[in-house]
């Protein structure tokens, strides 16, 4: 784990809003001996941006990401979970949710069809869904967990890299690129939004999704949202800067509460 300065502004001035003073199950995945570290959640003074400090690494997260959907630690093998999810039924389904909520706003686009890319993909439970709203698209997928990725694989019989998110890894463009509960996860969430716009398409969009800031005010310290494996929590105001930033147009950014309770921020962007 490291000290960091804010990775957006470069400032090193900051404020504590939560200190971590407990045992954290991510950490103990990677080590134990990492659960002695102080550890708090700050607060950039002069951008807002909140993140972990100390935070992983990415030779920790790599750790991290091999074992994060073990059955052993998640409980189920990957074909349970692939087979729970998507027997959800759909006024339940998060997902479906999610996939109505994009047809409502982009309905033209998603009936000329195209290629598709969401960015960890999971056991492909987001995409299995998206597709059976939106057949003619072409689906492509990437997650760091193999055993996951292997799984998307094999329901849906598409391309899947199994590792980190880079530019041009399918050497095409994307015409919607699709990124739920995945950017507070990044190392550098700028260069992720950076690689993102080149992948798409001129008129291809992003949607993504994150952990809303407001869970500071109604969520306990020790919530599994507030663990090590979240480097990064982002309001309405800086994601704003941060997409505008990158290049992309803004076309909302919505605060949500899903079926679970949890607070999300929802944005969807046009490359122009």
């Amino acid at each position: 784990m490291k000290h960091k300065d804010c990775t957006l502004c470069n400032s090193e001035n900051k404020s504590t809003i939560a200190k971590q003073e407990f045992k954290d199950e991510y950490l103990t995945l990677i080590d134990s001996e990492l659960n002695k570290v102080k550890r708090a959640w700050v607060k950039c003074d002069d951008c807002g941006l909140i993140y972990h400090d100390p935070q992983l690494e990415e030779s920790e997260t790599d750790i991290l990401y091999a074992k994060f959907r073990d059955t052993s630690f998640r409980g189920e093998v990957a074909d349970e979970y692939f087979d729970r999810i998507t027997s959800i039924p759909n006024p339940e389904s998060e997902n479906y949710i999610k996939v109505q909520w994009l047809r409502n706003q982009i309905s033209n686009h998603l009936n000329n069809g195209g290629n598709i890319l969401d960015i960890g993909s999971g056991g492909g439970v987001f995409l299995y869904t998206f597709l059976q709203e939106n057949k003619s698209w072409i689906p492509h997928g990437v997650e760091p967990t193999i055993e996951f990725a292997e799984l998307t694989q094999k329901q849906l019989d598409c391309s899947v890299h199994a590792g980190n998110y880079n530019r041009d890894i399918f050497n095409t463009k994307f015409d919607l690129i699709t990124c739920n509960q995945v950017l507070e996860h990044t190392i550098n969430p700028m260069d992720f939004l950076g690689d993102i716009f080149s992948d798409l398409n001129q008129g291809g969009y992003l949607y993504i999704e994150v952990p809303d800031a407001i869970d500071f005010e109604e969520l306990p310290p020790e919530h599994d949202r507030f663990l090590a494996q979240h480097l990064w929590y982002f309001s309405r105001v800086v994601l704003e800067k941060m997409f505008k930033d990158t290049g992309f147009k803004v076309i909302k950014i919505e605060s949500q509460k899903t079926i679970r309770g949890r607070n999300n921020l929802v944005s969807l962007l046009l490359k122009e």
